[in-house]
Order: C-alpha cells, then sequence, then structure tokens
C-alpha cells in the first residue's frame, strides 16, 4: 500500500483536480497535504449560514456546501436523495424539507446539531416502513435533542401509533439498562420532540 504522501507530486495533482466535490471534501480529513492541495487546486468549500434551495440545483452545481445555521431544501428528485445527501455538510440547527423526499433522506440530513426539523406532507413513507422509520428516529433522539414538527393528513394521522411507539421505546431501552431519552407525541402541535435524561 503506497500513501499519498509518497506518490508523485504530478499524480497526487492530478488525483485532486479529478477527484468529486462530494469525496475532496472527506479526502481532506485525512492529512495536512491533502489538505493543503485541495486548497491551492480546487475552488474552497462554500460557507453558508442560511440555505434555501432545491436539490437540482446542488446536483447541477455537484459542489460540497457547509451550511452553517438552516437549511431549506426543496427535492424534486428523490431518486437521487444519496447524491443530494452527500453534497450537504456543516453544522447547522434547524433542517426544513419541502417536496417529495424518501424518508431515508430526512433522517440522513439530520445531523448531530439539528435540533428543529419541519416535514411535509409528501414525506415517501410507505406503510409497510413505519416502524422502521420511527425505530431510527427514535435512535437518533437518544444521542441529541430534536423536534420534529409533521404537517399533512398522513403523518398527523400516524401521530397516535407514534406515541404509543414511544412509550415501548422508552420502556424497552430503560428495561435493557440503556440511555433514554424522553420523547413526548404532541397531538395538538404535531411534534415529536426529544429530551435526553441524563442517568
Amino acid at each position: 500500500m503506497v500513501s499519498f504522501a509518497d506518490l508523485p507530486y504530478g499524480l497526487q495533482r492530478r488525483l485532486v483536480e479529478l477527484a468529486p466535490a462530494k469525496t475532496l471534501v472527506d479526502f481532506e480529513l485525512t492529512g495536512h497535504l491533502p489538505l493543503k492541495l485541495s486548497r491551492r487546486l480546487r475552488k474552497p468549500v462554500e460557507k453558508v449560514e442560511f440555505l434555501y434551495t432545491t436539490d437540482t440545483k446542488l446536483l447541477t452545481q455537484n459542489d460540497v456546501v457547509r451550511v452553517c445555521a438552516m437549511l431549506n431544501l426543496r427535492i424534486n428528485y428523490p431518486e437521487k436523495h444519496q447524491d443530494t445527501l452527500d453534497l450537504i455538510r456543516g453544522s447547522y440547527t434547524m433542517l426544513q424539507l419541502d417536496g417529495s423526499y424518501p424518508w431515508q433522506l430526512l433522517l440522513g440530513l439530520i445531523r448531530p446539531n439539528v435540533q428543529s426539523v419541519r416535514t411535509n406532507d409528501r414525506m415517501l413513507l410507505p406503510e409497510e416502513e413505519v416502524d422502521t422509520f420511527v425505530k431510527e428516529l427514535y435512535t437518533m433522539m437518544t444521542r441529541q435533542n430534536i423536534s420534529v414538527y409533521v404537517s399533512g393528513t398522513w403523518m398527523v394521522q400516524l401521530l397516535p401509533r407514534l406515541k404509543i411507539m414511544a412509550r415501548e421505546f422508552m420502556y424497552q431501552r430503560r428495561r435493557d439498562g440503556l440511555k433514554v431519552p424522553y420523547i413526548q407525541v404532541n397531538l395538538k402541535s404535531g411534534t415529536i420532540s426529544s429530551i435526553l435524561i441524563e442517568r
């Protein structure tokens, strides 16, 4: 195995020039030399406080964006949700999704600093995948405080079921001796929120 530093400069330079933007961001984290070369040879990753955009624009530009405060994303191509995920980085705390999108995209965009999430009624969530979605969402809530505001008939109809699942989830984690968040499902306001309880 040859390390990047042992490669001839011409090959190092060519690898950095040809690397896709989403790969380059991860590559920069591997060491000082890759970071230095990428900063010198490529356009730096754009940092923005608030990003209001569409997945179409992100996919067309194919540049990684670091969002610092709020991400408001309209989805036009739900089938390309993995590509969209790869282009978004940052420590944003608020997330709003519009358009038609798979539930995997929603969970993928809930990064460690996200505290507030707003969804619409066009989230693609088949009946047979509801349990998987809810379990993954509740598991995320064991690591961070999140408030998810849901809208639309389908999601609002699911809230009573989610409330029962929240009780079962908290009971099971308590029984297993694991970290237990307090998960509250508010039927009036249409929110699912968590508060981490220190043990």
